[in-house]
């Protein structure tokens, strides 16, 4: 169930006064680190990205969330709201398994649109973007960003997807693919099936009802929140069994 954070600065100063337990994460995360040096040395722009961990531990903020959002909640521009989500997951050191759980959101909020050439996602949240950038870079791919948007080349597509798929739930889904009895065995075979089945007659305009399920999927696989076999064998007649 989603929660219902303050969306407005005197609101989130209401809500933590009476809520304990926010009160209790707050403190934990904000204590340790600010009495840990003497007092008065933590410097402005530390104090900021702190308070802002400590909000996001308290739930009062989502990190994650949509940049005029957290901006609103905190009374501050977009650009600072930008600056702070991006230092708070650069230091949260993201694992794998968290970097697909993110991008299993994105799919979950945006429907990419394809061209000829590219398959392009608004992706919003600026350290999503550069770690996903950086993930298919290194499998020899070019990945253009510009602005708030994610190009990958269609004939690429497959290795890319695979290459952002944690090693965990890859080798998992990997395992289910063979054990299905379908002819797809791995994971880049497995995604550029389906860009040739759902993508390929998709040209220059957003990808309609019909291959919502195609983003559904891939929003299951990089969630790891569904049975792999389960799935798998939904789409049998497209993987060929």
């Amino acid at each position: 169930m989603a929660i219902e954070r303050p969306s407005r600065l005197q609101a989130l100063a209401s809500n933590l006064s009476k809520n304990e337990k926010a009160q209790v994460s707050f403190m934990q995360v904000f204590g340790e680190e600010y009495f840990a040096r003497p007092f008065g040395t933590t410097p402005k722009s530390e104090l900021d990205l702190l308070i802002f961990r400590a909000l996001a531990a308290a739930k009062q903020i989502d990190p994650n969330g949509p940049i005029f959002s957290i901006a609103s909640a905190l009374q501050i521009t977009p650009a600072k709201a930008r600056s702070l989500q991006m230092q708070y997951f650069l230091r949260a050191n993201i694992s794998d398994g968290e970097l697909s759980e993110m991008l299993a959101e994105a799919f979950e909020k945006t429907r990419p649109t394809v061209d000829k050439n590219d398959v392009r996602f608004g992706i919003e949240q600026t350290y999503l973007r550069a770690a996903l950038e950086a993930k298919i870079k290194e499998q020899q791919i070019y990945a253009d960003i510009s602005g708030e948007v994610l190009r990958i080349p269609k004939d690429h597509f497959g290795e890319a997807m695979a290459a952002l798929l944690d090693p965990e739930r890859k080798a998992a889904f990997e395992r289910a693919l063979r054990a299905s009895g379908v002819k797809v065995n791995d994971a880049v075979g497995f995604f550029s099936q389906l860009q040739k089945e759902f993508l390929d007659g998709v040209k220059g305009k957003a990808i309609g009802e019909a291959t919502d399920k195609f983003w559904e999927t891939l929003r299951d696989v990089f969630s790891g929140e569904t049975d792999y076999g389960t799935l798998i064998e939904g789409l049998a007649q497209v993987l060929g069994s």
